[in-house]
């Protein structure tokens, strides 16, 4: 079976490196903080199985979790719930939720194999004149709870808040052998070998593991359907793309539900059950899950919702959750370690 996390294509960016890059160590050798570490549960869910949330009733296939205070984004791994509210980064297996960490950081990643976790810390780090934080990227086990590894940014000499504003930093993921970041102290993204070697500029070809599919450039057939843009074609929107590289979904909720052929643009017809349909994830590379509601926009479903799982071979999905109601607020979150706004 297919981890829940796939890859992703990073647009190239300028990668220019500075001084703020030279301290990343693994834990255990000189240098390395273990400023944090991770409780290690023993949770009973499928960790392959559909994940969300709605307000603090957090479900991973059939097991519901009760968390407190509500996820803002989650991730789902062997060892437990990670998940991040209120600038605090929580954990539960099933027990009462644990708080780990302040770190005001709205973001998680999970590496590909679902064993080290990744986030910004912007709260411990270097601050600059005013008392504001550089970010620090962190790595950790979770089979183990402990640092692999975390960033030695130097103090910042520039107004951090304001930079920060303009251009907020992200863990952007993992690929087999690292971690890579993007921070406007450094101007670009960084590769931090998870053996604790030197960072460096990440590739023009990065691609990181995100568990909605590969984002990519489209473009629009002249019956409107979206299609894998080709060398030399100007895109004219972002898609998700599946695992397999066969099947295009669009980003956010969409109405009527819908999905594409990625070389031809042909649609690929399903059946969610419900008028709007938003993607949730990849289970294995045929099978997909995503929210089915009666209402919504292109910013997520709304009203009478229920969470489906789709086989790419058979029209009609089938409900893996009891139906419920959205309303404005509480905001469905997907395990995706990214926030309900931010897919």
């Amino acid at each position: 079976m297919l981890s829940r996390r796939t890859r992703t294509r990073v647009p190239a960016l300028v990668l220019a490196l500075a001084a703020a890059l030279a301290g990343c160590a693994p834990a255990g050798e000189e240098g390395a903080a273990g400023d944090l570490t991770v409780p290690v549960g023993a949770p009973t869910y499928d960790v392959a199985a559909p994940a969300w949330a709605v307000g603090r009733s957090l479900h991973v296939g059939d097991v519901e979790l009760d968390v407190r205070p509500a996820p803002e984004a989650f991730v789902v791994t062997t060892a437990g719930v990670y998940y991040l509210a209120r600038g605090t980064l929580w954990f539960t297996d099933g027990a009462d939720p644990v708080a780990v960490a302040e770190v005001d950081t709205d973001r998680l990643a999970l590496s590909t194999d679902g064993r080290h976790l990744g986030l910004l810390d912007r709260v411990h780090g270097p601050t600059d004149a005013a008392g504001v934080a550089a970010a620090v990227a962190v790595v950790l086990d979770v089979t183990t709870g402990k640092e692999v590894l975390r960033t030695r940014p130097a103090r910042p000499t520039v107004d951090v808040a304001a930079l920060y504003a303009a251009q907020p930093p992200t863990f952007v993921g993992f690929d087999e052998d690292a971690a890579y970041v993007a921070d406007p102290l450094v101007e670009g993204v960084t590769r931090l070998p998870l053996d604790g070697g030197p960072g460096g500029p990440a590739p023009d070809d990065l691609r990181v593991d995100r568990s909605l599919g590969s984002e990519v450039d489209v473009v629009r057939t002249t019956a409107g359907h979206l299609r894998l843009a080709r060398d030399g074609e100007r895109p004219d929107a972002r898609a998700l793309l599946s695992p397999a590289g066969d099947l295009i979904h669009p980003l956010g909720a969409a109405t009527p539900p819908r999905a594409y052929d990625a070389a031809s643009g042909v649609p690929v017809r399903f059946d969610p059950g419900e008028r709007w349909f938003q993607l949730g994830g990849w289970i294995d590379q045929d099978t997909y899950y995503g929210a089915a509601s009666a209402d919504g926009s292109s910013a997520g479903p709304s009203g009478r919702t229920v969470v489906v799982a789709c086989d790419v071979r058979a029209p009609r999905c089938r409900p893996v959750s009891a139906e419920f109601q959205l309303p404005t607020g509480p905001e469905l979150v997907f395990g995706t370690g990214s926030p309900a706004t931010a897919r």
